[in-house]
C-alpha cells in the first residue's frame, strides 16, 4: 500500500461473491470499483435491493 499511495495508484475494490479477499483502502484521490457480482462471480448483476445498500 505503501508503494501504491507513494505514485498515486489506486487498488481495486473488487466485489468477486466472496472469492478473493476484499480490499478497502483508498491509495490515490480516485476509487477503482469492480462489481462482478455479489452472488456468482462474473455471471450476476445486481438487485435493486442489493445496490441499495
Amino acid at each position: 500500500m505503501r508503494l501504491l499511495r507513494r505514485h498515486k495508484v489506486a487498488v481495486v475494490v473488487a466485489d468477486t461473491a466472496g472469492k478473493f479477499p476484499y480490499v478497502e483502502d483508498v491509495s490515490a484521490d480516485f476509487v477503482y470499483l469492480r462489481l462482478h457480482g455479489d452472488a456468482q462471480l462474473y455471471a450476476s448483476g445486481y438487485s435493486d435491493r442489493a445496490l441499495d445498500r
